[in-house]
């Protein structure tokens, strides 16, 4: 697989990956509104602390998956809009997603990445974990159904333990 910059090119496609108001908040949770439209997209894609990238098939160059990383200072950044097409789901594609956006934030220079992920999203939470993320335990005070989730990306950086 390989990530490549995501671009208007791209937008159709993700929005027909997200075909009801549910799949949409999943994803998005409250930062879009149903439904996804360019305008949207546009306002997104502009902010300069976001890197957004399309995951595609090796090979086929057929596209799969989606994942931004927003900068959030020189350290760390957040993983948002995670998303794999459905017709790829079951496939084990969403650990080498994050991974690979993984990579491309330590290249970056990030130590600390960070998320929100529902809880009831059970093969999200299970895919974070086994990437390396760390339950924050911290409540979310305006999304009382959101974890927060952490990984170092740096040595010096020590992870939070698990509870």
């Amino acid at each position: 697989m390989q990530l490549r910059r995501f671009d208007e090119s791209d937008y159709a496609l993700l929005v027909s990956w997200l075909p009801t108001a549910d799949d949409l908040y999943r994803m998005a949770g409250t930062t879009a509104t149903w439904p996804l439209d360019a305008r949207q997209l546009n306002c997104r894609t502009a902010n300069q602390t976001l890197s957004a990238w399309t995951a595609v098939e090796d090979g086929t160059n057929q596209a799969w998956g989606h994942i931004e990383l927003v900068l959030r200072d020189r350290i760390s950044a957040r993983l948002e809009w995670v998303l794999v097409a459905p017709f790829a789901r079951g496939r084990q594609l969403s650990a080498p997603l994050v991974e690979a956006a993984l990579a491309e934030a330590r290249k970056l220079g990030t130590e600390v990445v960070d998320l929100l992920v529902n809880e009831a999203n059970t093969p999200a939470l299970h895919t974070y974990l086994r990437v390396g993320f760390r339950d924050c335990h911290e409540p979310q005070r305006d999304r009382k159904y959101m974890r927060r989730m952490e990984i170092s990306l740096s040595p010096s950086v020590p992870r939070r333990p698990s509870i």
